[in-house]
């Protein structure tokens, strides 16, 4: 379920829109529900790399960081 809540906040994140409030609301929106599943540790490999190419497209940095060290830390025998 988190799958596809957090494909739908991406879409929405994605859609173009003038407004800058609007567009930091979505990308508020977005990473509070990949920290959500995180969380729940239900967030599934394949998202975390979407999280983390989120959090470098928004030059959040340091967010990156922790989330590919928890990443690495629950996936720690993938290869990728």
């Amino acid at each position: 379920m988190w799958k596809y809540y957090i494909t739908f906040c991406l879409e929405r994140y994605n859609r173009k829109t003038n407004s800058d409030g609007l567009k930091q609301k979505r990308l508020e929106r977005t990473l509070s529900v990949f920290s959500k599943a995180h969380e729940s540790s239900l967030l599934p490999e394949a998202l975390y790399k979407q999280w983390l190419q989120l959090l470098l497209e928004s030059n959040l940095f340091e967010k990156a960081v922790e989330v590919a060290e928890a990443a690495t830390k629950r996936f720690s025998l993938s290869v990728e």
